[in-house]
C-alpha cells in the first residue's frame, strides 16, 4: 500500500513539475520554438534562453531612412511588417548575424529596420545589469 501511493506521488510530483516548468517558458518564443525546445532550452542554456528572450524587443531598432542612402549596397530586400509598434522579433524570420548590423527597408514606409548583431546584443543585455 505505501509503494503505491509512494509511486502516486512521485507521479503527480513529475506531472507538476513538467507543467510548472512549462507555464515559466515565454510565450513570445512559440514563433520560432516548440515548448519542449523552450523547456529544453531553459534547463540546459539558460543563458541562450535569456538571450532569445531579450531578442523578442530588442534584437532591432527602427530609424527613418537615411536620405540617399536607399540604394547603397548593405541595404538588404524591403521586408513587410503588419505592425511596427509591436514587433516579436521572431515574427520577421530573419536571424542575427554575428558581428554584421542588417538593413531592411520596411515596405510602405520611409523606415529602415536595423537588425543588431549577436555582439551587439550580448553588449545591450551586459549593460542592461
Amino acid at each position: 500500500m505505501i509503494k503505491i501511493i509512494i509511486t502516486i506521488s512521485l507521479v503527480i510530483i513529475t506531472i507538476a513539475s513538467s507543467i510548472a516548468q512549462e507555464e515559466k517558458t515565454d510565450k513570445r518564443l512559440e514563433v520560432k520554438f516548440s515548448q519542449d525546445e523552450l523547456v529544453e532550452l531553459k534547463a540546459n542554456n539558460l543563458v541562450e534562453y535569456e538571450f532569445l528572450r531579450f531578442c523578442v524587443k530588442n534584437a532591432f531598432t527602427i530609424f527613418p531612412m537615411p536620405k540617399g542612402k536607399e540604394n547603397v549596397s548593405e541595404i538588404k530586400e524591403a521586408i513587410d511588417i503588419e505592425d511596427i509598434e509591436n514587433i516579436n522579433f521572431f515574427n520577421l524570420g530573419l536571424s542575427i548575424e554575428d558581428e554584421e548590423w542588417q538593413y531592411y527597408p520596411i515596405t510602405g514606409t520611409d523606415k529602415l529596420l536595423v537588425i543588431y548583431s549577436r555582439k551587439t546584443i550580448n553588449e545591450k543585455i551586459k549593460n542592461k545589469k
